[in-house]
């Protein structure tokens, strides 16, 4: 899904239903260890896994304001809905989330396993954006537009060294309707290829302009747009996006080294308030007040735990993402924050943060 702004990472099965939770799980494709999922068995979304979306889309000219009422649990899925209503000056919402701070990685096997909506105007999605920010790069694992629900459309984009936006891609069309039943969408991220899969087979594959960087993930369901356009007289509301799983692979020697970094305080903007991505605090931060520190740490083990250091003193740790520690410094000074990986010399580039009296 092209992004025109930036907020603030085969199995082959067949088409059955949901396994239960006493089957055994999943094996691992070959070559590859699982190291990120969620299988969505919890009756709430997973906070340290995912953010749930809450505001109005500023992508694509699309319709929906994004609202967590649209995000639930439903059948052991994740369940992104999209409905016509009156909502904060749109005339539509919808549901989406990402792993943005919580989970990204460079490289690696990317897959989910979904039933699609249709619809006119309807356009769900599962795709990645750089963790750093800015677009793009982006890799498409999936998108369909909903008035043409058995073709979808797998798709890279970057910026060529005009800085002129350039991108790849192929649609495949199943044969039947992809609203109908589950299918697995994957893509295989290397550092001279990108692969993707539907169902277990290859469909696509590219070898230019392949991003080095940890992306996270995107799910979510958008209404209207530049590409599906907008909802018509055919258009059936309210739209369900279920999604069954998210893995995520990586390669046993993997390639890509850790690297840990600030979501809040951020380096362009220390009063950045990360809560709300789109708002910054203008206040000077005062001796005594509560400041968030957060970090992601990328192509790390999912169970690292990452300390915040003033200089080389331990002012806070945490042990599962997003990493949020509430710090309130003692006393006035221009202060050198670090992240780091607990037990190993991996940290973040330092945060200045300037305390008022």
């Amino acid at each position: 899904m092209r992004v025109l702004i930036a907020a603030l990472f085969v199995t082959t099965l067949s088409l059955v239903p949901r396994a239960s939770a006493a089957d055994a799980p999943p094996s691992p494709p070959a070559g590859w260890v699982l190291v990120w999922q969620d299988e969505f068995d919890k009756p709430q979304v997973d906070p340290s896994k995912w953010n749930v979306e809450d505001w109005p889309s500023g992508r694509n000219n699309e319709l929906q304001y994004y609202t967590p009422e649209d995000v639930s649990i439903k059948d052991g899925c994740l369940r992104l809905g999209a409905q016509k209503r009156e909502f904060k000056g749109r005339t539509m919402t919808a549901g989406a989330v990402n792993s943005r701070g919580r989970f990204a990685q460079t490289y690696g096997r990317f897959e989910v396993r979904a039933r699609l909506p249709k619809t006119q105007g309807i356009w769900p999605a599962h795709w990645m954006l750089a963790e750093e920010g800015g677009w793009p790069p982006e890799i498409d694992i999936m998108e369909m537009l909903g008035h043409k629900p058995a073709e979808i459309h797998m798709t890279n984009h970057w910026r060529d060294d005009a800085k002129k936006h350039k991108q790849a891609g192929k649609m495949f069309k199943l044969d039947a309707d992809s609203s109908l039943d589950f299918h697995t969408y994957a893509v295989e991220w290397e550092p001279d290829a990108i692969r993707w899969f539907i169902d277990g087979v290859q469909r696509f594959e590219v070898k230019e302009a392949v991003p080095a960087k940890p992306f996270y993930l995107l799910l979510n369901t958008a209404v209207g747009g530049n590409w599906p356009k907008n909802p018509d007289a055919t258009t059936i509301f309210p739209q369900y996006h279920d999604i069954d799983y998210v893995r995520v692979y990586r390669r046993a020697a993997h390639p890509a080294q850790p690297t840990v970094r600030f979501i809040n305080p951020t380096a362009h903007n220390p009063h950045a308030n990360f809560a709300s991505p789109l708002v910054a605090r203008k206040t000077p931060v005062k001796v005594g007040a509560e400041i968030t520190l957060a970090a992601s740490a990328c192509d790390a083990d999912p169970k690292a735990t990452i300390e915040y250091l003033d200089g080389t003193t331990v002012i806070g740790e945490a042990a599962a993402a997003p990493y949020t520690v509430a710090w309130r410094p003692a006393k006035p000074g221009a202060y050198q924050v670090t992240a780091r990986i607990k037990g190993s010399a991996i940290s973040s580039p330092p945060i200045k943060v300037d305390v008022a009296p």
